[in-house]
């Protein structure tokens, strides 16, 4: 994407700001981990999540367009060559077994085919056959290494969502959530003065640490409050998500940032010199999905209701 946006007339710095906080919106767009992490945490449905991810998903990218529309006409970059019709169903017919994979994921869960997990391992089945006997681009010598690699990415989350869960047990046997609730109901709190709160308190953990480390973390002392004030968890779920996307490119320890600096070959400062507005435009979708609970589970209204 980056050489074709510099080649269409985009400035490096605002390609790069682009890419690496669009990139973000894995953590919101089915199947995200970060999604998964939540709702082992607290218990609910996966399926229901990966359902309501989508809404919010969506609003983030229609901003991020909106942004890019304007800055392309105030910046004069030349419009290209409108595809036909048949270069559309052409690219479509090219890329259908990459579209394959979103089709098992999302109808196997959602057409009760497939529970989480099995999706998880048919998907994985079904990318080893596409990438071995379709493209060819995979050695059966290969998948070894790639196994292994897994494997040490894997252990790292179930270290820290055994390492949660532990501190999970700890907070609950001591009694601080109980405390922690009755402290907070005290101050007399709106439900979405709580909401803003947990923002801020997840956009500031995301900066400094990894968002699967601040999920296991924050996750299991604010959600006994936030039912408290009687917030629909998957609401919480979308909060946390979207403040998990913003952390991921934000400095100064925003993990897409470094990615960015790896994969380009470009210093820090030049990755994040225009990433500021797409932040801000984060935070807006942030603002309206917590002041709107409609906003945050329209798609998750449509197939399960209220």
């Amino acid at each position: 994407m980056h050489p074709r946006l510099l080649k269409a007339g985009y400035r490096d710095s605002f390609s790069l700001g682009l890419i690496v906080n669009a990139s973000n919106l894995a953590a919101l767009i089915p199947p995200s981990i970060i999604l998964i992490l939540y709702g082992i945490n607290v218990r609910v449905s996966i399926g229901q999540l990966f359902m309501a991810g989508i809404g919010p998903g969506l609003l983030v990218a229609m901003l991020f367009i909106l942004y890019c529309y304007v800055w392309a006409k105030r910046n004069n970059v030349p419009l290209e060559k409108r595809a036909s019709l048949k270069e559309i169903a052409q690219a479509t017919w090219d890329a259908k077994w990459a579209l394959g994979m979103p089709v098992i994921i999302l109808g196997g869960i959602y057409g009760g085919i497939f529970s989480p997990a099995e999706t998880a391992a048919v998907s994985v089945a079904y990318a080893v056959f596409v990438e071995t006997v379709i493209y060819k681009s995979l050695g059966w010598k290969d998948i070894p290494d790639i196994a292994f690699e897994t494997a040490s990415v894997n252990a790292i989350i179930f270290v820290l969502i055994g390492a949660g869960q532990l501190f999970s047990w700890l907070l609950t046997f001591t009694g601080f959530p109980q405390q922690l609730i009755q402290f907070v109901l005290g101050l007399e709190l709106s439900p979405l003065t709580f909401l803003l709160f947990v923002n801020l308190v997840f956009f500031v953990a995301c900066m400094f640490v990894d968002a699967t480390a601040a999920i296991v973390v924050i996750t299991p002392l604010v959600y006994p409050i936030a039912m408290k004030f009687q917030v629909h968890p998957i609401h919480l779920g979308m909060i946390i998500g979207l403040q998990s996307t913003i952390g991921a490119g934000t400095p100064p320890f925003g993990v897409n940032i470094f990615t960015a600096c790896a994969v380009f070959k470009k210093n820090y400062f030049d990755v994040i010199k225009e990433s500021h507005i797409f932040i801000l435009i984060l935070v807006i979708a942030a603002v309206l999905i917590t002041v709107s609970p409609q906003l945050a589970l329209f798609t998750h209204d449509i197939f399960y209701g209220h």
